[in-house]
């Protein structure tokens, strides 16, 4: 147990990487009980899921980051999708931080068209972190990157 734990603070993009993966969604998932049910309540758990993965984001990106600068001796075919998923990474991180930080001070639920913008800032991080998750996994398991002991 101490190992896996040790692990998780030496590498700890792994871990993160699920929060943003799943909060966006979680959020825009919200959003279509509201539309269904009408239940008030829905809109608050779909902000405050959205802020906490808009936060998890920064750390999830900066160890995504780090991550990256240890690999070494990376294939080409892997180059080019670690290319994609770096730049994918900088989009997910600068929209939702911009976002985040707007509707921190603007409600999107005060007029029709805040909430029309934050449904569609939802649906685009939503299919952003869907790409990167599967440019991440492709990564790892077709390409071996960041698992100890390989050396491609």
């Amino acid at each position: 147990m101490s190992g896996m734990i040790a692990e998780i603070i030496k590498r700890p993009h792994p871990v993160l990487v699920h929060f943003p993966i799943s909060l966006f969604p979680i959020s825009l998932f919200f959003v279509i009980l509201f539309w269904l049910f009408g239940n008030p309540l829905m809109l608050l758990a779909s902000y405050w899921s959205f802020l906490l993965a808009v936060l998890l984001v920064i750390p999830t990106a900066i160890t995504g980051w780090i991550d990256m600068k240890r690999l070494s001796h990376i294939a080409d075919q892997a180059k080019d999708h670690l290319r994609k998923h770096y730049i994918n990474g900088v989009a997910i991180t600068l929209i939702s931080i911009v976002t985040g930080i707007f509707f921190l001070f603007q409600s999107p639920f005060i007029t029709r068209g805040m909430f029309v913008l934050y449904v569609l800032d939802l649906l685009v991080l939503t299919a952003l972190v869907g790409w990167q998750g599967y440019l991440g996994a492709n990564l790892v398991y077709s390409h071996r990157l960041g698992v100890e002991g390989d050396t491609r």
